[in-house]
């Protein structure tokens, strides 16, 4: 009779449960990588944005100081007059913090601010804002001020990032 041969090939379950502990932690850490990843993305992104809407806002206020004639300071909030000098007219600018947005209103009139409609000029994102007026000449004239802008992420995301400004703006147009 001849030899039987008995030479089965296969995995045995031990080794089946080798590779698969180990496909586990490579895609456990490969999963974590990625994670972090995305985090440290979503960090700066959040960032970027704070930066780039806190320096347009400064940017149009910092404008109007600069062109402004006079400025007032009520708190914590700034009245800048302008005066157009193609035709002499006269307008009030007001910046003001409501509901972490920062606000606009112009007017023609300085009296009644309750009735002008404010226009947002940043989202949700404003946690604080000071004026500080500075007087250089002992006029009673701010002839510049100090603004201090602190910005804020609350949205859960990134673990409120805060990012603060802050510019000292001259005016070129005092009367």
């Amino acid at each position: 009779m001849g030899k039987r041969c008995n030479q089965e090939t296969g995995f045995t379950l031990i080794e089946v449960l080798i590779v698969l502990a180990v496909m586990g932690i490579v895609g456990t850490a490969i999963y974590n990588v990625h994670i972090t990843g995305w985090k440290a993305w979503k960090f700066n992104q959040t960032q970027l944005n704070l930066h780039q809407e806190g320096r347009i806002a400064m940017m149009k206020m910092a404008k109007r100081v600069r062109e402004a004639t006079e400025l007032r300071q009520d708190g914590n909030e700034l009245v800048i007059k302008e005066k157009d000098f193609d035709n002499d007219t006269i307008s009030y600018v007001r910046y003001s913090l409501a509901n972490n947005k920062l606000y606009l209103q112009t007017d023609s009139d300085d009296s009644n601010w309750s009735a002008v409609s404010k226009q947002p000029i940043t989202t949700e994102i404003v946690s604080d804002i000071t004026f500080n007026g500075v007087d250089g000449d002992g006029d009673e004239k701010l002839d510049s001020v100090e603004i201090d802008l602190t910005l804020s992420d609350d949205s859960g995301v990134s673990n409120g990032q805060t990012y603060e400004l802050q510019n000292n703006v001259h005016l070129r147009n005092a009367e």
